[in-house]
């Protein structure tokens, strides 16, 4: 096994804590209730930590995850490169030998682990055999608690994240997205991470500060779930969390006002497929209402959704588009519609993702795409609540979101029940009207394609802020 499929370190952006829900399958009917054997029982260890725990004995392999609220790296400006290379820095091990030594240890106990530094909370879990799961937690915690790399591993891990920088940066699709953010949030945390020179700015000593900023044990949230008894798995958190110190509580933060309200921007840029983004403002919330959403935008630009099938219809079957949300602050969440298409083809696309949207929300779903999209969440919440490491994320996603946990355990009743009369009308409520959306698009030329705006770079289109559209 390689060393990134031993430890592997990504990135969330929007909703992580319940996107293992939208998994794909089919099922029969939904259950009243999760069963008993399934569920979580809150556990306070001699230290005072509290944690989740459920015995699975069917596996052989028991898993420990842990999470916290975190927007240090987001928020704290000239530090806005730190999510992106916080999970490696933590990789290069306590003593600094480097991720490839850290990765052998993790090898040698059979065990493998995740960690992801978030723009709103950081998450991480071991899993490992019984015998070694409490050597491979507290190796983990080890690092995240003490790990300081030398300078020369910070330098090549700033390397290598700016070359993927410097690539990513000429896709058509991502042009097209930091576009749209420039446009529509101006100076914000999201777009202050799009700066091609951020991971200059991080040193060493920034994992120190990034502790005594946000790894508070009063905002750690922990699950540990497997084969492995209660007393085992209180002992192990003890063992690895039970000197994290209690810190200063998190203090309010001034999000900038986001306003949408239409427009076309067009970024010409010399590429072999065109990318069209549409983007608005939802008014969609936090708990539930996320999950409504999720059911909606399932419908609407999932796997073979109404998007897919439009495009597909007006260009042909080598093409399709998708839905999806983005969180961009609290309770602030941006619809995105995106279709990359042949050069030739933009136009098309443009005005089948816009007709295929204004029919969703003037009309919502069919009964049939209802049952589908529910069906294939109750599948994946199912496949994931049997899961240890999967379980554990799902509960400590829930406390992050400040959800009751019987919220986990009433998941698959409540989607289940789903109303189309009601789901239609949170559709037309939450989601913008079609002419509130903004057109972005990454193409070679800007003729016909009606711009009120046209630009050569993605940080451009902050200027399009003050033109007339």
């Amino acid at each position: 096994m390689s060393a990134g499929d031993r430890f592997v370190w990504r990135r969330r952006v929007c909703a992580v804590w319940l996107a293992a829900l939208m998994l794909a399958g089919t099922t029969g009917g939904a259950r009243a209730d999760t069963p008993p054997e399934l569920r979580f029982e809150t556990v306070k260890t001699p230290k005072g930590l509290v944690f989740q725990y459920r015995e699975v004995a069917s596996t052989p392999f028991a898993a420990i995850n842990f999470g916290l609220r975190d927007i240090w790296g987001m928020t704290t400006r000239g530090k806005e490169g730190f999510s992106a290379l916080g999970a490696s820095l933590v990789m290069q091990g306590v003593d600094g030998a480097g991720q490839t030594e850290f990765v052998e240890r993790l090898k040698d106990l059979t065990a493998t682990a995740s960690l992801s530094f978030g723009p709103y909370a950081t998450q991480g879990n071991v899993r490992a055999p019984t015998a070694t799961i409490a050597a491979a937690t507290t190796l983990v915690a080890s690092a995240l608690k003490s790990a300081r790399p030398s300078e020369r591993l910070v330098e090549r891990l700033k390397q290598r994240a700016s070359g993927g920088e410097a690539q990513a940066a000429l896709r058509a699709e991502t042009i097209a997205e930091r576009a749209a953010m420039w446009f529509v949030l101006g100076d914000h945390p999201t777009t202050r991470g799009f700066d091609p020179k951020r991971f200059d700015r991080i040193g060493r000593d920034d994992l120190a500060a990034w502790r005594q900023s946000s790894f508070d044990r009063s905002r750690l949230r922990l699950a540990a779930s497997g084969r492995i008894t209660k007393n085992e798995a209180v002992a192990i958190i003890d063992d690895a969390f039970g000197d994290v110190p209690v810190l200063a509580p998190l203090q309010p933060r001034e999000w900038p006002e986001i306003v949408v309200d239409g427009g076309t921007i067009v970024i010409e840029h010399e590429t072999p497929q065109s990318t069209v983004l549409l983007v608005g403002l939802t008014s969609i919330g936090s708990g539930r209402e996320v999950e409504t959403a999720q059911i909606a935008t399932a419908v609407l630009g999932g796997s073979n959704g109404r998007l897919w099938q439009g495009v597909r219809a007006s260009l042909g079957s080598t093409y399709g588009a998708s839905a999806s949300t983005m969180l961009v602050g609290p309770g602030k969440r941006l619809v995105l519609l995106r279709s990359a298409v042949d050069n030739s083809q933009v136009k098309a696309s443009l005005e089948a993702l816009k007709a295929t949207y204004a029919t969703w929300v003037a009309e919502g779903v069919t009964q049939p795409e209802l049952s589908a999209a529910t069906t294939r969440m109750i599948t994946g919440f199912r496949d994931a609540i049997d899961e240890p490491v999967r379980a554990n994320s799902l509960v400590i996603g829930m406390q992050l979101a400040s959800r009751d946990l019987s919220e986990v355990y009433s998941y698959e009743a409540r989607i289940g029940s789903t109303d189309r009369t009601v789901l239609n009308q949170f559709i037309a409520e939450k989601f913008p009207a079609p002419e509130k959306l903004v057109t972005v698009i990454v193409t070679h030329r800007a003729e016909g394609l009606g711009a009120s705006c046209v630009v050569r770079a993605a940080e451009e289109a902050m200027r399009c802020r003050t033109v007339k559209h």
